[in-house]
């Protein structure tokens, strides 16, 4: 008898090539609910194949029947994985089981390269599926080891006005709870600089050093840019010497520093945040 063919990228025997293509299997690759069903490995790869394709061509990501194709594929690998199974058949699941599942196969050091550029692929569409609002990188799709480390936007909701934060991607629920019930108390001795602070896309307001951050990055509050410009810049300066320059060329009042390109530069400089008809500054 001639021995069980083994697919090469998931190592596991039940799954054989498929020796058909995919209309004459019955498998329309259009089809929502083709992850659920399909177990052929050659199948499935040759699915995500085309899917990926459509989203590199059109710079987009992956269609959802794709993305629970690859789900389905993760979940034969790993033979144990209830979260991906259940997105494979419903398109719908908890995004942190999902994550927790396909990274032990994505960190696993013998998964093929192709299979951790799948997982890639689908970490990307759940992730912004659930944070679209999220800057995507110039390189897509992202890499999964890296989305848990993502700092996304998080509001608490208080009677004045919502407080806007960041915290990492793979926070749990229990954790981000503790994180409201902390900002909510560090608020209450800081004031509108910490909620300026949290503001920034680049600070984790779960981390252990909020404060002492908080501290060593804040500058000072402004009533507008102007002042910021006149405070911080050699706005001054830089007026006083343009005019001596234009006097002694009889060009008095014909020339003059570009002020937007000055707040431009000064914006670049600073974080500045506009809370409360106020402006905050901290250092870059």
């Amino acid at each position: 008898m001639e021995p069980e063919k083994k697919h090469t990228i998931y190592r596991l025997g039940k799954h054989g090539r498929r020796e058909q293509d995919l209309e004459s299997a019955g498998i329309e690759p259009w089809d929502p609910n083709l992850a659920g069903g399909i177990e052929n490995a050659q199948a499935l790869e040759d699915i995500i194949g085309d899917g990926i394709t459509d989203a590199e061509h059109g710079k987009t990501d992956i269609n959802l029947s794709t993305a629970r194709t690859i789900a389905r594929a993760v979940a034969n690998a790993l033979g144990d994985a209830p979260a991906l199974d259940r997105f494979a058949a419903t398109g719908e699941g908890d995004r942190l089981l999902i994550e927790r599942e396909y990274l032990d196969l994505f960190e696993n050091p013998t998964t093929p390269d192709i299979v951790r550029t799948w997982v890639n692929w689908l970490a990307s569409f759940v992730f912004w599926n659930e944070h679209p609002e999220h800057p995507r990188p110039i390189a897509f799709p992202a890499i999964a080891a890296e989305i848990p480390r993502f700092l996304v936007r998080d509001t608490i909701n208080v009677p004045d006005s919502p407080i806007e934060f960041y915290r990492p991607a793979s926070s749990p629920e229990e954790e981000r709870t503790a994180t409201l019930g902390r900002i909510n108390y560090q608020i209450e001795e800081y004031g509108s600089r910490l909620r300026a602070y949290l503001t920034l896309a680049d600070v984790d307001a779960t981390s252990p050093t909020l404060i002492e951050d908080l501290e060593a990055n804040y500058i000072g509050v402004y009533r507008d840019i102007t002042e910021i410009i006149s405070t911080l810049t050699d706005f001054d300066e830089w007026e006083s010497d343009l005019e001596e320059w234009a006097s002694e060329r009889g060009l008095r009042g014909m020339v003059a520093l570009d002020v937007d390109e000055i707040e431009k530069m000064t914006r670049e400089t600073w974080n500045i945040v506009e809370l409360e008809g106020r402006c905050y500054v901290f250092s870059r």
